[in-house]
């Protein structure tokens, strides 16, 4: 397929992959709570890492109903009721954060409610407002980068060397690279310009901007797991560029519609 044509297929999909990755991350961010093992933390066997103090940190039940309700949630994401299931979700990501604070789930919690709390096939401007959400994380993503050692390869540097001692196979492989500083600091001047063009390219020449969000991403997720459910983030966030600024039904969903003319 050309550009053009996984253009034209994302303008006609659009709304209706972006509840499909928003649901892929809503489940995906559920199976990382579970691999990190939070299960321990909440029943006193290990230290409550990243708990924010001024709220309590509730037991194994009070954990059981918020893995229940992301998983309800993420499943209703695929459905009819991707309201509902945005509502669940959105539930659930707010007693998260209760209990672990991070980033990625801050983002999912955002565009979680936006979509419980409006129709978004027919709410043009909550659309946008999520739109510009992913020229926020971009451009502020890039500049900490910036004014952060990030930019002199350290970072990666020191990641590649704590990756090199617990990881195995292919991600061992992938990881060895950036040993070298100078590999490591051309990395990271390429991550950095990349969150700068991306949200450029949404704007002027989106035809092109599927193709670097996919590079970035996918190569965050291939070479760190637990940002898993964050590339599923963007991924709809950037499917919604492809939406056409019209109102659109829950038949819409199935058979997408074109912008008029």
């Amino acid at each position: 397929m050309s550009f053009k044509q996984v253009t034209a297929y994302l303008e006609k999909n659009s709304l209706r992959l972006f509840y499909m990755f928003l649901g892929a991350a809503v489940l995906l961010r559920l199976l990382d709570d579970v691999l990190l093992g939070r299960w321990g933390i909440h029943a006193g066997a290990i230290f409550p890492y990243r708990h924010p103090g001024y709220f309590p940190l509730y037991g194994t039940t009070g954990l059981l109903l918020e893995w229940a309700l992301a998983l309800t949630g993420g499943v209703l994401l695929f459905t009819n009721e991707k309201r509902k299931g945005a509502f669940f979700a959105a539930i659930a990501m707010s007693l998260s954060l209760s209990q672990m604070m991070q980033n990625q789930k801050i983002l999912l919690w955002i565009v979680l409610w936006i979509v419980a709390l409006t129709d978004l096939g027919k709410n043009i401007p909550a659309r946008k407002f999520l739109k510009w959400q992913i020229v926020l994380v971009y451009t502020f993503g890039a500049l900490s980068k910036i004014f952060d050692q990030f930019v002199t390869g350290e970072t990666l540097h020191i990641i590649a060397l704590r990756q090199m001692e617990t990881t195995t196979g292919l991600q061992k492989f992938l990881w060895s690279p950036l040993l070298n500083s100078g590999f490591s600091t051309m990395v990271s001047y390429a991550v950095i310009a990349l969150e700068l063009l991306i949200p450029l390219l949404f704007i002027r020449k989106k035809e092109w901007a599927w193709f670097f969000v996919l590079v970035l991403h996918g190569g965050f997720v291939v070479m760190m797991k637990d940002l898993s459910s964050f590339t599923f983030s963007m991924f709809a966030l950037a499917s919604l560029y492809y939406c056409p600024d019209v109102m659109m039904t829950d038949e819409d969903l199935i058979q997408p519609v074109n912008e008029p003319g």
